[in-house]
């Protein structure tokens, strides 16, 4: 039998229903996807139901059947960052500058510039009604400052990479933990440019 399409992320936690009933899909990932999707290769390998999947919907009989909810993983550092050799990283690297806002600015010739993302937590404690993320009402976890910059010092010796991009809804929660992420790129002499995001309300002039 031809292999199941498997989809997840914010599309298929958000909207499940409309995804397995308007689309291709057949099984839908709902929220975090490490441990899930590993439970359920197993399950469609072993041909087990897959209603003992938590974490996941599916159509059975023409109807959306939704599993239990599966419980989030802390802490978050103790899942690996991505592995990006799996990927035509050189491709990558080579449009990644495009990412950069006003390239002209980051002191770094633009043709030389090498950016590599860094997803430095899990959601965000705010609840904007303009936004649905696949954390939606889930506890904010985030990376540890020595994590993050842990991560930054390796894609600057495997890629090369001068520029992180933080790829977060919330990159720093709290003026302390960007102070400590910042004093690391220091002392590590990282000399590597980035761009995050923060709420402006979470930063005064003290800081």
């Amino acid at each position: 039998p031809n292999a199941p399409l498997i989809a997840g992320n914010t599309v298929a936690t958000s909207i499940p229903n409309v995804l397995l009933e308007h689309t291709d899909v057949d099984i839908a990932v709902i929220s975090e996807g490490e441990e899930t999707i590993v439970d359920l290769l197993t399950a469609i390998n072993d041909n087990r139901s897959l209603e003992l999947v938590p974490g996941i919907a599916f159509k059975k009989n023409g109807k959306v059947v939704q599993t239990m909810p599966r419980r989030t993983i802390e802490p978050i550092d103790s899942i690996p960052f991505p592995n990006y050799n799996l990927f035509d990283i050189e491709v990558y690297l080579e449009k990644s500058k495009w990412q950069v806002n006003g390239p002209e600015e980051v002191g770094i010739p633009f043709d030389d510039i090498i950016v590599m993302p860094i997803v430095t937590a899990r959601g965000c404690p705010f609840q904007c009604t303009f936004c649905y993320h696949a954390f939606q009402h889930k506890k904010y976890r985030y990376h540890s400052p020595a994590a993050i910059a842990g991560e930054a010092q390796r894609l600057k010796e495997l890629y090369g990479a001068n520029f992180i991009m933080f790829w977060d809804e919330l990159s720093f929660y709290a003026p302390d933990q960007a102070r400590q992420v910042a004093e690391l790129f220091i002392e590590r002499e990282l000399n590597i440019k980035w761009e995050g995001t923060c709420r402006s309300e979470l930063i005064d002039a003290e800081h």
